[in-house]
């Protein structure tokens, strides 16, 4: 039985990665500020404060006791609102990711893992890319300097799970909101964007499998679908709208560090038969 503590802990991922280390008999601190997670997300067995990583070294329960690792899941996780205000990114983002990393050098936590995205790789450019970027080169300056074992993990587009968000931004969950508002669905440009479609559960078995990885690590199927073409699956209206500035054609996985189990035909069969 180990310790954990997981930061975002209450959001559509971060939720089952704290179900998982429950299922397996650990324990479980969960920090969330409910800005994005939902309580109703919560694991009854897990325990639960209610702040955020800026306030962890004057919650008592946190430095009172020894930790086996950190699972870093709070995020600035909305693209297009990076793109508008950039402090923002920073500040829920870049920030929150420092203050862990020195929660771990301080209360001497032998293990983080900080759930990053693929867009360093792929449009760093962009403030959401830029905080990812400052975000795992701090990872690497603590593992370097205070010798703190630290694993990234990079994400492609996660979908599939019962308690997605689309704060996220991320494609099907948004699409699957929007037709149950709208009945229609919205899209950048002409569809013609490729990503890489990652079935929820197997992110969450990467995310844990990570705490025994070092480096910077990345999960994908490697193959890549249109959003023209995803869309098209949810056989409803589509709206084209203007694409973002500085949105990419293609990302998709080159190598995956980990296993994926779940296709994409079977993912978004799931995925639509909850709707």
């Amino acid at each position: 039985m180990k310790n954990y503590i997981v930061t975002g802990g209450l959001g559509h991922i971060g939720s089952h990665v704290v179900d998982e280390l429950i299922s397996r008999g650990d324990n479980v601190l969960v920090i969330d500020n409910l800005l994005t997670g939902k309580i109703e997300n919560k694991n009854p067995k897990a325990e639960f404060l209610n702040c955020s990583a800026y306030d962890i070294l004057s919650q008592k329960v946190v430095i009172s006791r020894k930790w086996d690792a950190v699972f870093h899941l709070a995020a600035f996780s909305n693209v297009r609102a990076g793109n508008d205000d950039p402090i923002l990114a920073q500040e829920s983002g870049l920030n929150l990711t420092v203050a862990m990393l020195n929660l771990c050098k301080v209360q001497n936590i032998p293990k983080m893992v900080f759930v990053s995205s693929v867009v360093v790789e792929f449009n760093p450019h962009i403030p959401y890319g830029i905080e990812k970027d400052a975000s795992e080169r701090y990872c690497l300056y603590f593992a370097k300097h205070f010798n703190l074992d630290v694993s990234v993990i990079r994400l492609h587009n996660i979908y599939g799970s019962p308690r997605h968000d689309i704060s996220t931004g991320n494609v099907i969950p948004s699409f699957i909101e929007q037709k149950r508002k709208n009945g229609k669905i919205q899209i950048s440009g002409d569809g013609s964007q490729v990503r890489d479609f990652v079935y929820y559960t197997d992110a969450v078995s990467a995310i844990l499998e990570a705490e025994n990885k070092k480096g910077i690590t990345e999960i994908g199927t490697g193959r890549g679908y249109a959003i023209l073409e995803v869309a098209k699956l949810f056989n409803c209206p589509l709206e084209f709208i203007d694409r973002p500035k500085g949105e990419v054609d293609s990302q998709v996985c080159k190598k995956s560090d980990y296993k994926t189990t779940i296709s994409f035909e079977d993912g978004i069969r799931k995925a639509l038969s909850s709707m």
